[in-house]
């Protein structure tokens, strides 16, 4: 059997520059609609990795922060020559929706969860077959349309989950994601009269 690596799927950009103004960063990854970006810096090598939360950070006071100010460490990278069944095991592992490829600490690129699933389900079309009742999870976090975002957002931050569905009176009238929140700025708002500290940029 032909393994598939992760050299041969990998992108390759975007990337974040660590003397890259934060607020510029947020505007690209809403534009490109991407989760969490890769930071280098400008020798190329992997310094850290941004997600969309750690943007919501960056207010109206803190406009000149710079990339490396927010960024974190990676919980995980990979090499260009790991397979890509290895790559999603680490996702789910690390419960991470991108991993970083390197070699000697040389951004090479990055793969998101997206890219993993796509080649899964090419590569292995009968797993599409799989109903969606043998994979769910019966642990569901929902919420109402009445409860506050930052409620609802605190949620998220404790469990993990991306999203949850929205009832009222046990019916399902909709679903809110961690973008919707980022996107409607009521967060961020939030943030403008909290007194937070960036983190040391990592080295």
């Amino acid at each position: 059997m032909v393994y598939l690596i992760v050299k041969d799927i990998m992108r390759r950009e975007p990337f974040a520059m660590e003397d890259e103004l934060a607020t510029t960063l947020r505007a690209k990854m809403r534009e490109l609609d991407l989760r969490s970006i890769p930071v280098v810096d400008d020798e190329g090598k992997l310094v850290g990795v941004i997600g969309r939360k750690d943007l919501l950070r960056v207010t109206s006071g803190k406009s000149m922060i710079l990339v490396k100010g927010i960024a974190s460490p990676p919980i995980v990278t990979c090499s260009p020559d790991s397979t890509i069944e290895e790559v999603a095991r680490e996702m789910i592992e690390k419960d991470v929706a991108m991993i970083p490829v390197v070699k000697e600490n040389f951004l090479l690129g990055f793969l998101t969860i997206e890219d993993v699933l796509r080649v899964v389900s090419e590569r292995k079309p009968e797993r599409g077959k799989i109903s969606v009742s043998e994979v769910m999870s019966k642990e569901v976090e929902i919420c109402s349309p009445e409860d506050s975002l930052t409620k609802v957002w605190t949620r998220m931050e404790e469990t993990g989950f991306s999203g949850f569905p929205v009832l009222r009176d046990g019916k399902l009238v909709g679903i809110v994601t961690r973008k919707d929140i980022i996107e409607s700025g009521s967060i961020r708002l939030e943030l403008e009269s909290e007194k937070g500290k960036f983190r040391n940029p990592p080295k």
